[in-house]
């Protein structure tokens, strides 16, 4: 019968999905081969009712981890599905900070992935954590940069909140690697920031500078 929920939740049959969740012995939070949860997959595919419903089962565990830890909050993020991501903010039971096996927070993912409406949800609730890093300590921000998402840096720019200058494991800056990358337009914006620290040191107390000579090029 789990299969059969999977399945339904796969194809968006919104209506088996119902009946199969009347039976009190079906385990809603069973898992695919790709240990993939009913709500984890419907967040996936996007299936925005099915979700829901999934939602406003109190079987259903919203916390669960998926296939690399991700949450079905996560996995909304991962794959830009906004209206999914409304509903998990506006329940209470979903830790929208709990991190994958790799320590990336739905808010850090969303600003990897360039989702910037989705930044935009998460930068208006209160219990988002803004600046928790990745394991490597890779800061929301510093990814943003180093993926070249120039609207993404902006908006989080006008944010006071957002810590512009925090460091990765090797005491490096999003400065640093947005210019070791070569995001030419997104070094020149922060260079018009009074904040950013562009002489701050990594572990080898090196500048980007010293490391990257054809930057004076600039």
């Amino acid at each position: 019968m789990e299969q059969q929920l999977l399945v339904a939740c796969q194809e968006g049959n919104i209506e088996k999905v119902k009946n199969l969740l009347q039976d009190l012995q079906i385990n809603p939070n069973c898992r695919d081969d790709d240990n993939i949860t009913p709500l984890g997959r419907s967040c996936r595919l996007g299936h925005v009712d099915i979700v829901q419903l999934l939602l406003s089962d109190q079987r259903v565990d919203v916390n669960q981890a998926n296939k690399g830890g991700s949450t079905a909050f996560s996995i909304a993020c991962v794959y830009g599905q906004v209206d999914i991501v409304k509903l998990f903010l506006n329940d209470e039971r979903v830790d929208i900070n709990r991190s994958t096996t790799v320590d990336a927070t739905p808010f850090w993912i969303a600003c990897k992935k360039g989702h910037i409406d989705i930044v935009k949800l998460l930068l208006n609730n209160e219990r988002v954590d803004l600046n928790k890093g990745n394991k490597y300590e890779i800061s929301p921000f510093y990814i943003a940069c180093y993926e070249g998402h120039i609207d993404l840096v902006k908006l989080l720019l006008n944010d006071e909140r957002i810590d512009i200058n925090k460091v990765d494991h090797n005491e490096e800056t999003p400065f640093f690697n947005a210019c070791w990358k070569g995001r030419v337009e997104i070094m020149k914006l922060l260079l018009n920031d009074e904040r950013v620290d562009v002489n701050h040191l990594n572990k080898d107390d090196q500048t980007l500078l010293l490391v990257k000579k054809d930057i004076l090029k600039l």
